[in-house]
């Protein structure tokens, strides 16, 4: 597990630092990752936080919430649709009222 889920506090730091606000330093201090997971969430970051990489990815679906929309972007694909659906239904089922009816959709 250390190779693989192990994600230090300094290596998350160095990324909220490095990819959020000025891009003319886009990227700078940004520890070398040393996991999996490290290395997944410093691409994630930086795909997310790039304006230009991240809207030249195709969205395939969109939902409106009260407050926010969940996109799935990419390539369309089995495993892409089934966990855009759970996150959308876990996002349901977390923040809306009991006995809504959005709850059950």
């Amino acid at each position: 597990d250390k190779y693989i889920t192990d994600m230090r506090t300094s290596f998350v730091y160095s990324i909220k630092k490095g990819f959020f606000g000025d891009y003319l330093d886009y990227g700078y201090g940004v520890i070398m990752p040393n996991t999996i997971n490290e290395f997944l969430h410093y691409i994630h970051s930086f795909v997310i936080n790039n304006d230009k990489i991240y809207k030249d990815i195709n969205i395939l679906k969109n939902k409106d919430t009260d407050d926010r929309v969940i996109y799935l972007r990419g390539i369309e694909t089995m495993m892409g649709n089934a966990l855009y659906n759970k996150i959308l239904l876990s996002f349901l089922l977390y923040f809306m009222p009991c006995g809504s009816e959005a709850r059950h959709t």
